[in-house]
């Protein structure tokens, strides 16, 4: 009768508002679980200059969390115009992959990295672009979809994805894979521009060491932060004897009173 009716409507729209309020709460469960990770990787980063190690994290988060089969990272060689495989989120199938360093002219991340854009082949085996068409079959993969890692506009690498069907990506998605190939990008600059620094430090301390000249280096406090092996030999006095010590303290010792300790510095025997 109509009463049964609507009673059965109102608790169809009940259950269709807690199916709502489901989705809505699973939605917010999936952001949320996507941020923790954006956050995890951003300590990652941080704390890391083993640019495989970031790399690796990176892809295996993204492989989680896309729900992708095999997330790779090729690195850019600007000079020789190739790309080298630097991490798999699965290292199990990164190990056989026959194919380790591709030119610019092969293959989907070569295509990729020669326009500079974004790939999307539902089918390798029908597309023609692609390299060790044998490891994709035998690992039962068929789908590719990769975009450039590009940093204050240069061309740091591709970040590639595999899968066993076409990939379909939301918006969500579109942005998150931004932010992986963002941090991607800041992880392999940071970890170039600390190999620089190091290799800077080590030529300046070879000069250092071996110039005829000798040097000794202070800090704003007046003490010695380094002396040269030609400097000890002209102060007859040994580096290390010497190292964090005074100025005052060291020319004392060599039979002089310094400017600096008579205007009120601090004690010598410091």
């Amino acid at each position: 009768d109509a009463s049964e009716l609507g009673a059965l409507q109102i608790v169809g729209r009940q259950v269709g508002m807690l199916l709502q309020n489901a989705r809505l709460y699973q939605a917010v469960e999936v952001r949320a679980a996507r941020l923790r990770t954006l956050v995890q990787l951003n300590q990652l980063i941080s704390s890391s200059l083993e640019t495989g190690e970031v790399l690796r994290g990176i892809a295996r988060a993204a492989a989680e969390i896309m729900k992708v089969d095999v997330v790779s990272f090729w690195i850019v060689d600007s000079v020789e115009r190739t790309l080298t495989v630097r991490a798999f989120s699965d290292e199990l199938m990164g190990e056989d992959f026959p194919v380790q360093v591709v030119g610019f002219d092969r293959g989907g991340v070569g295509w990729v990295a020669t326009h500079r854009q974004a790939l999307d082949a539902p089918d390798v085996f029908a597309d023609g672009r692609f390299v060790a068409l044998d490891w994709w079959a035998r690992r039962g993969l068929r789908s590719f979809y990769a975009v450039p890692m590009v940093y204050q506009g240069e061309l740091i690498g591709v970040l590639a994805l595999n899968g066993r069907r076409p990939f379909v990506f939301s918006e969500d998605d579109l942005s998150l894979l931004d932010h992986f190939v963002i941090q991607a990008a800041v992880a392999v600059q940071n970890a170039a521009l600390f190999q620089e620094a190091e290799s800077r430090k080590t030529q300046l301390e070879q000069v250092f060491a071996s110039t005829s000249d000798g040097i000794l280096v202070l800090d704003l406090s007046g003490r010695i932060t380094a002396l040269n092996r030609r400097g000890g030999e002209v102060l007859h006095v040994l580096p290390a004897e010497v190292m964090g010590r005074p100025l005052a303290r060291l020319v004392e010792k060599l039979g002089g009173r310094s400017t600096w300790e008579t205007q009120g510095g601090p004690p010598i025997d410091s």
